[in-house]
């Protein structure tokens, strides 16, 4: 008899249309409320083909009544009291593909913002297709080869992916294959040592003087705090996301820094902004000593408060001058972030703080965007070459 009852996974509605919802659903045993909780999977509708979905299915259902049979079961008072335990709780030592891959992606989730985990949730579902249609999903996951990583990521690009999206998909799954280590579900991480493709440097459009003046006179006279917001990309290089998340508290003027804690940062660590004298004329602006700490430098409207700005709102403003002023698909709303690189470059600021203030993690990732905006290639750069 198994530990707790419980009543098998089961796919529905794979006998309807591709376009209906199928899902798995399964009952599992709550020891809180004492009785079986009925829960529903859905993930099997990011397969295409019905060939697909039921190969996936039939795995998953198996798994998973594998777990259920062990004593899976759901224990919220147990979970909460064991703070310091893996989020994942592990019912068997031995993984294999699609249970590895299943079992890290909270985690990944735990520690990734809801857009980077959705990234790296869609390359794992991916990586698990492709080993389902080649029959390795059953295969225990320290089975992996560094061959077998290299397949998928050349199966990919016959499917029409650059090597700028091929060498994505191989950072997606060497972070997760990294986290497996540390969790002792595989020795060795067989990514390692897997060559990115060289990537042609993609181009960054910044707005040109004339842009400037006509977007800003446009956008003073109908929408003020649109202005403010984007002078935080401007002179922060801070990304649209971040600014929506910022909070009152995080401006530090006195000691003319913005703090941007870990968990708003897209690659989830604190980064110190630097508050230069025309920077803090805007931000003088937004009277913030009248808000709580708490509040929301933008929040909903673009007006400071407690409630959170709405999603692409700022964007969505923006892009409407934009169109007004006939400028092109090229220009967006993240171009003033290159603007304010490109014109803080060109203005004599020094590579390193450009680094520090746009928050990359070395010189070397900005070489690249400042290449990707033309910089770098100052042909009057040597025009005082002394000579000899």
């Amino acid at each position: 008899m198994p530990e707790f009852p419980f009543k098998e996974a089961r796919l529905v509605n794979s006998d309807k249309p591709l376009t209906a919802r199928w899902y798995i659903v399964f009952w599992v045993w709550d020891a809180l409320q004492n009785k079986l909780i009925r829960k529903r999977d859905y993930q099997v509708n990011s397969y295409k083909t019905k060939a697909e979905r039921l190969a996936w299915a039939k795995t998953a259902c198996r798994e998973l009544n594998k777990a259920l049979l062990d004593g899976k079961h759901i224990n919220t008072k147990k979970h909460k009291e064991e703070k310091n335990e893996a989020l994942v709780i592990s019912f068997r030592k031995d993984y294999t593909v699609f249970q590895a891959f299943e079992a890290i992606k909270p985690i990944i989730k735990a520690t990734k913002r809801i857009d980077t985990y959705n990234s790296y949730s869609s390359v794992a579902n991916l990586f698990v297709k492709f080993c389902i249609s080649q029959k390795w999903d059953t295969w225990h996951i320290s089975a992996l080869q560094t061959e077998d990583i290299i397949s998928f990521l050349d199966y990919s690009q016959t499917n029409g992916i650059g090597n700028t999206t091929r060498n994505k998909y191989l950072g997606f799954i060497k972070a997760m294959l990294s986290a497996m280590k540390d969790r002792r579900m595989i020795s060795e991480n067989p990514a390692l040592g897997i060559k990115e493709e060289p990537e042609d440097i993609g181009k960054n459009i910044a707005y040109n003087d004339d842009q400037i003046k006509a977007l800003k006179e446009a956008i003073l006279v109908n929408n003020p705090r649109l202005w403010l917001f984007i002078q935080f990309m401007y002179y922060g290089f801070i990304r649209p996301a971040e600014i929506g998340k910022m909070q009152v508290y995080m401006i530090e003027v006195k000691n003319g820094q913005i703090v941007l804690p870990a968990h708003i940062c897209k690659n989830r660590k604190t980064r110190y902004v630097r508050i230069a004298d025309n920077f803090q004329k805007a931000i003088d602006e937004l009277n913030l000593h009248l808000y709580r700490p708490s509040d929301y430098v933008f929040g909903k409207n673009l007006v400071s408060g407690q409630i959170k700005i709405q999603k692409n709102y700022a964007s969505a403003l923006h892009s409407k001058f934009v169109t007004s002023l006939k400028l092109g698909p090229d220009y967006t709303f993240y171009s003033w972030k290159h603007t304010g690189v490109v014109k803080h470059y060109r203005a004599g600021i020094d590579i390193k703080s450009i680094q520090q203030q746009v928050g990359h993690s070395s010189l070397e990732e900005t070489n690249k965007y400042l290449k990707s905006l033309g910089l770098l290639a100052d042909k009057s750069a040597f025009d005082k070459s002394p000579g000899i």
